[in-house]
This record gives structure tokens, sequence and C-alpha cells, in this order.
């Protein structure tokens, strides 16, 4: 007579098992002592989401030239990955050149059904503040007289600026607001570079050449006019002075 098959049902909760691949084996013994093994299983525990590293630009950034942002996700058992960009597809290592504000968002999924996500928000000004000189000319400058210039800025996005003299005489000073002040002790000819910079490292450079002159001394009276005169006669006079300095003069009674 055929043998009485028979089927049955074994389920087992295991225990706690680490993080990692592991292999699973079943055996089958009857009542006569006839075994089989089942088909080895591989399995993999996951509990980790995947880790999103970025590259090329930070939290807050602001650069003054294009950057490259790269993304990378570091799992073993990737799913699926999104990038944006100021909610538009974007690849991994592509420029980015154009000024503006950009989001950067990047989501991943692992096999095992855990997700990450990050955001990063950062911008491009690529706009470089003016610089405005007023006021400065061939001898605007005079030994032991100070010498005072405002330099105007006009930054297009706003941003705040800081100044700096690359290029200057010793003791010129150049302050937070943009006061230059300095009292020259010698006559001669000093080359002055003025530097400011926005917040994002966008920055505009203006030079030019201040000559300090000789103290600004008064004209000298060369000629005596005469006291004498004749009724209906013309009475002439014919002044003669000197400045100095060599300053043009001019003549007034």
């Amino acid at each position: 007579p055929r043998p009485d098959l028979t089927s049955s049902r074994y389920e087992a909760v295991l225990p706690q098992v680490a993080e990692g691949s592991h292999t699973l084996e079943f055996r089958a013994t009857d009542s006569v002592g006839n075994v089989t093994l089942s088909p080895t299983m591989l399995f993999h525990v996951d509990a980790t989401p995947p880790r999103i590293v970025l590259m090329g630009v930070v939290e807050g950034g602001a650069y003054a030239e294009a950057v490259t942002p790269l993304v990378d996700i570091l799992e073993e058992h990737p799913a699926e990955t999104r990038i944006t960009l100021n909610g538009l597809p974007f690849v991994s290592g592509t420029p980015v050149t154009a000024e503006a504000t950009y989001q950067l968002a990047v989501s991943a999924s692992d096999q095992a059904g855990n997700q990450t996500a990050t955001v990063l928000n950062f911008l491009i000004d690529t706009t470089p503040p003016v610089i405005t000189v007023h006021g400065v000319q061939d001898s605007a400058a005079y030994e032991s007289t100070p010498y005072l210039y405002q330099v105007e800025v006009t930054d297009p996005d706003g941003d705040p600026v800081w100044y700096t003299l690359p290029v200057a005489p010793p003791d010129m000073h150049l302050d937070a607001q943009g006061r230059l002040v300095w009292w020259p002790q010698h006559p001669g000819e000093y080359d002055v570079t003025v530097r400011v910079e926005d917040v994002y490292g966008a920055a505009d450079t203006q030079s030019y050449r201040v000559r300090v002159a000789l103290a600004n001394l008064a004209p000298i009276m060369l000629s005596t006019p005469p006291v004498q005169g004749m009724v209906q006669e013309p009475y002439e006079y014919a002044v003669e002075a000197l400045d100095p300095n060599g300053d043009a003069l001019t003549y007034r009674l």
C-alpha cells in the first residue's frame, strides 16, 4: 500500500537578529528517521536609513562664483534616490552658475524601506559692489593739513560691505563706514587703492593718486602801488604777486 503522506506548517519567531547578512536552513525529519534539508536562504537585516553626503556647497553658503554640488548616497541596498534644485530634477555634479538663491533637496530609500532626506540652502552672488570716488584731484592735499574723503559704495543686491586699503601711504586710515582720514607729512605723490567687498566675496577696487603739495601758503605781494595821482589823469598800477605753491591767482578790489 502507498504510504500516507501528510504535510504540516512550521512557524517561529526568530530572536533579535543583528543588522547584516544571514542564512536560514530548514530540516524536516519523519518518524522513521528520513531527513530533508531545505535550500539555504540568504536574507538581510537593515534598520539603518541611507546616509546622504553633500559636497561642493554648505548650508547657508554664499558664493561669488559657480559651484558644483555633489551628492553621494551611502547605502548597501539602495532603492530610490531623488535630487531636486529649486524643485526641479538635478544631476549630481552639474555646475550651477546663475545668480540666485537655491534649495537643494535630497531624499533616499533602501530596499528595507528605510528613508532619509535633507535640504540645503545656498546662494550665488557674482555682482560686485560699485565704488564711486568723488572729490579726488591733483594737488587735493597739503602738507600738515587733514585729508578727508568719504568713499561712496552701492551694492546692487543691498548686501553689507566692508572696506580695506590694499595700497595706501603710511598712517592713512579707512573706517568701517568708508571714511578715509590722513595727515600728510611730506610733499609727494601717493598711490591709493580702496577695496570694497560684500559678505559673499564679490569685490571691487578703485585706485587713484594723491599729490601732496606744500602747506597752502598765502600769496605774496611783490609790487608797491603808487600813492600819488593827478587830477583827470588815469591811475594805473600793475599788481605783481606770487603764490608759493604755484597756484593760479585771481584779483579783485
